[in-house]
């Protein structure tokens, strides 16, 4: 759809009905909106909560963002934020530009969100990791997504997502892989934690880690599915 009136009844709606921290990510979601569009995190925003849908259907690419926005669209934003019950609203931690050395015989615990769920619903998390083999010989590495873990990798049914990869050396230091994780798991109201883990054999893997986030949705609200893992050697 056409949206360039829509952002900011949009950011007036929001303003009155929630409180929603931005999301920055390394990437655009749409084609005619790159990084640096001064709007460019707004108009992700939109886009993962379900507010903005595109512009160039069924492919939706793009957002047409010097485009107006007729009274129609203007309902379809309005409908689809209120369908949300006051859209998305929670924790999301951005840019923790972290790094170290993984440790033998335990698993490194990288990073940890701690956050209130206001209702019964559904926490959003996505994590993105590097990982380097810092020597010539073959290292094993898992990262693993964990709820209200309190520390403990072995409690499995806490596991919320998690993906174990090799790391072969290739004859020299070096060898990296990116993993990212993203998954969407119930919750129920109260305080929780989600915790990211790395392990590996000591010394040979460092990581550095990109981005971690919770996102919460309340029950009766539209959730994104959870994401498959995936994979790309750098």
């Amino acid at each position: 759809m056409k949206n360039k009136i829509g952002l900011v009844v949009v950011a007036v709606v929001a303003s009155v009905l929630i409180t929603a921290p931005l999301s920055v990510w390394a990437s655009h979601r749409f084609n005619d909106v790159g990084d640096d569009n001064v709007f460019h995190d707004d108009i992700d925003w939109l886009a993962d909560n379900g507010i903005t849908l595109g512009c160039n259907p069924p492919e939706n690419t793009e957002f047409c963002p010097e485009e107006p926005v007729t009274r129609q669209e203007m309902a379809a934003f309005l409908h689809r934020m209120a369908s949300q019950g006051g859209a998305v609203f929670g924790t999301r931690d951005t840019d923790l530009a972290t790094s170290g050395t993984t440790t033998d015989g335990r698993a490194d615990l990288v990073e940890s969100l701690d956050f209130v769920a206001p209702s019964d619903g559904v926490i959003h998390v996505t994590a993105k990791a590097l990982l380097t083999n810092q020597t010539d010989t073959p290292a094993e590495t898992n990262a693993a997504l964990m709820l209200d873990g309190k520390g403990d990798l072995n409690a499995n049914d806490r596991i919320i997502d998690g993906s174990r990869y090799s790391l072969d050396g290739s004859g020299e230091p070096g060898q990296s892989v990116t993993t990212n994780l993203s998954t969407a798991v119930p919750v129920s109201a109260g305080k929780h934690t989600v915790d990211m883990y790395i392990d590996g054999a000591a010394g040979a893997t460092s990581w550095t880690l990109e981005n971690i986030s919770v996102v919460f949705t309340p029950n009766g609200s539209a959730t994104k599915p959870g994401v498959t893992p995936e994979f790309a050697p750098n």
